[in-house]
């Protein structure tokens, strides 16, 4: 879950139950990797809060020999996985090779929060065409998460529960309906508007009165 923003604002998917992949153990927390590690990306996924309760997944052996094929895609991030994924769905042959192993960086370690929305649409004012080929690929792909989850049978705890977007100032969320505007009307995603009692069984709390929830988002374990 992450913070507050200097604007009164929180962004946040569902938050995962306390009995969920994202426990960490008190043995991590008594002995985390030294900060030189981290700088260094060499901490291992094991020390990874959504690895500590149910362990990390089985290593990939190291690629032995040689490997012929049409494309090779390096790096298994998130990116770099899903392309690999559509190529062989393409019926191309495609190699995917990484240094570690799957996720094992940002990928694998970040907050699991899946945005249907992008942060600044501003850049693609320097596009010519207004970036108008990526926004309908994202229109149509914008679930893309909850999608692969479901047609492939992963079991990475992926839950369209929804983004939410809090607020304790109504001037803010006057700005923030603004913004949603465009996801809603273009992008023809279903939003809602709380306030008050909704906003309140929304979050479980009084602390923030207004909200924009954009229901195409949620969360996954991004280490699954």
């Amino acid at each position: 879950m992450t913070g507050p923003a200097d604007d009164g604002t929180h962004a946040t998917g569902n938050i995962p139950s306390p009995t969920g992949t994202g426990q960490r153990t008190a043995a991590t927390a008594a002995h985390p990797p030294d900060h030189a590690a981290y700088e260094a990306g060499t901490v291992p996924i094991t020390s990874s809060g959504w690895t500590t309760a149910s362990g990390a997944l089985p290593a990939h052996a190291p690629l032995q020999g040689d490997l012929d094929a049409a494309v090779a895609v390096v790096g298994a991030g998130l990116a770099g996985s899903s392309l690999a994924l559509h190529l062989a769905e393409a019926g191309i042959d495609v190699a995917l090779v990484e240094a570690h192993q799957p996720g094992w960086r940002a990928s694998g370690r970040n907050a699991g929060h899946v945005l249907p929305t992008l942060r600044d649409r501003r850049v693609f004012e320097r596009i010519a065409d207004g970036g108008k080929a990526f926004l309908e690929l994202f229109r149509e792909h914008h679930t893309i998460t909850f999608d692969l989850a479901r047609r492939h049978g992963i079991a990475c705890d992926a839950v369209q529960s929804g983004y939410l977007h809090a607020t304790q100032r109504r001037g803010v969320f006057e700005k923030l309906k603004a913004a949603a505007h465009y996801w809603s009307t273009e992008q023809g995603q279903p939003v809602q508007f709380l306030s008050g009692d909704a906003m309140r069984a929304m979050t479980g709390s009084r602390y923030y009165t207004f909200g924009v929830l954009y229901r195409d988002g949620g969360r996954v374990n991004p280490r699954c």
